[in-house]
Formats: structure tokens, sequence, C-alpha cells
């Protein structure tokens, strides 16, 4: 399982990530990087490590959640807290009409958890690494 602790990835090993494949939004300095990198490795442990398929240490984590650890970082570093937002029952609630504002309160089995942030990109790289979750999409 991933630490919430010691950290999985190292900032040289983010920067060649970044760089080989040109991304933005990378911050310049040290600490900035390591920050965005814990925070990373937070959601990805939150989200996963009752998921993993196998065991694994921060150590010998798998080359994919190395990378979906400084993919979830870049998020965070270009929105910071984004990964952790805070979000009450009273939020849950979707726009349905514009004359006179009308909010409609989103229920169904996602309900407040629908507000989850979810990065695709990074459920893609795990997929085969992690046991699945159904998801329920409610049709308006």
């Amino acid at each position: 399982m991933l630490s919430f602790t010691d950290s999985a990835v190292t900032l040289a090993d983010a920067s060649d990530y970044v760089t080989a494949r040109a991304l933005s939004g990378w911050p310049e300095g040290e600490s900035a990087q390591q920050a965005a990198l814990r925070r990373g490795q937070d959601h990805i442990a939150r989200e996963y490590n009752s998921r993993w398929l196998s065991e694994f240490d921060n150590d010998d984590a798998p080359e994919l959640v190395r990378f979906a650890i400084i993919e979830a970082a870049l998020v965070e570093a270009r929105n910071p807290g984004s990964l952790s937002p805070t979000v009450k029952a009273s939020d849950a609630k979707m726009l349905t009409g514009v004359g006179s504002i009308t909010w409609t309160p989103i229920s169904g089995p996602g309900g407040v958890d629908a507000l989850r942030p979810r990065l695709l990109h990074v459920e893609a790289m795990l997929s085969g690494l992690i046991r699945g979750q159904t998801v329920f999409l409610e049709r308006a």
C-alpha cells in the first residue's frame, strides 16, 4: 500500500516524466514539487489503497502507480486542493431551471460521492492494477 508519509516518487523521477512528455504546470522549486507529489500520492493512496490487486510498498510500487502519482501531482500543482475538496450534502445540487433559478438535489446511488474528483486518465492508467468499481450514472 502507498504510504501517507513516505514518498514513492523522487523529484528526479517526476522531473524526468514531466520533461519527457513536455507537460506544463510543474512547479519550479523543489519544495513546491515535493508538496505536489505528496498531495498527489495522498490522493492515489486514498482512492486506490483498498483496491490494489497485489500488495506492494512505496519502494516497489509499479511504474504505472508512480506515473499516476505524478499525474495526480500535476493536477494538484495546477490547481492546489482540487483533489481534496470539501463537499457538503447541501452542495449536491444541479441547476435545472434558469427562469427564477431552480436547483434540484442530486439523488441516486452516487449522491454526494458523485462530486468526488475523478482523474479518468489516472483511472485508465491503473485499470489493470486495481479491482473494479461499479459506477452508476443516472440519466436525467
